[in-house]
């Protein structure tokens, strides 16, 4: 019978490892796709990393028998797979069914949200400062004052939608930044990344997995979400949150 807790995932080739996780969330993510029968796997006891299939079956009706690896490395502790890893909590570890993530998450989205308003409104007043001068040189160019008030307010409301939108591209994209990281998340040492490959992800799953968050009042809802790899809007772009 399968044990029911401290199940460490890898893929072959990678160095990073993922875990702990109990036997339900193993299933899970055989059912999502996440975890492959190619992938290996390893818990305390076990004397060297198995083949997934070995311990959960079920994963090769879903994707398959894989062919094992020529050379598995020999290297002991979690740099390789030939030994049993000599540390419980591994470089980029995920720990999706506890609250760890839930403090780093909202910290990340906060720092987030803050640059972003500061560089919104540095921005904003260098505009407005910027077309205040060119009023005033309208105005002494010959243009009538009420003319350039008029023309000046025209350009604020458009540049001021200009800079909205480009802000709200720039929340939306802003995991696609640096391997996955947003500045956020990048001081908290977290990463998103594609859910079945665990590659950093790039700017249109970025977008598609923040659409959630332009909804009224859906931060506060998703909130209750943060301890979790996977909140509402991650499901949708395949994306989860990992430390890293």
């Amino acid at each position: 019978m399968t044990s029911e807790s401290g199940w460490f995932l890898a893929r072959p080739g990678s160095q990073d490892k993922y875990g702990p996780y109990d036997s339900a969330r193993v299933r899970e993510m055989i059912a999502a796709r996440q975890a492959t029968s190619d992938m290996l796997v390893w818990r305390e006891g076990q004397p060297q990393w198995d083949l997934l299939g070995v311990h959960f079956p079920e994963v090769s009706a879903i994707h398959g028998s894989p062919t094992p690896p020529a050379a598995a490395p020999v290297a002991a502790g979690f740099g390789g797979y030939g030994a049993a890893p000599q540390a419980t909590q591994p470089q980029g570890w995920i720990r999706p069914d506890n609250t760890d993530l839930l403090v780093p998450r909202a910290v990340a989205y906060i720092v987030d949200q803050f640059l972003l308003q500061i560089a919104l409104a540095i921005l904003f007043v260098a505009v407005f400062c910027t077309l205040g001068l060119l009023i005033n040189v309208m105005i002494e160019a010959g243009m009538e004052q009420g003319a350039a008030e008029t023309l000046g307010g025209s350009l604020i409301l458009l540049l001021a939608g200009l800079i909205s939108l480009v802000g709200t591209l720039v929340f939306l994209g802003k995991d696609g930044l640096f391997s996955g990281r947003s500045p956020g998340k990048a001081m908290m040492s977290l990463q998103t990344v594609d859910a079945t490959s665990w590659q950093p992800i790039g700017f249109q799953q970025s977008i598609k997995r923040n659409l959630v968050l332009l909804i009224p009042f859906m931060p506060l809802i998703l909130a209750f979400q943060m301890q979790q790899p996977q909140r509402m809007g991650d499901v949708f772009a395949n994306t989860m949150v990992i430390r890293g």
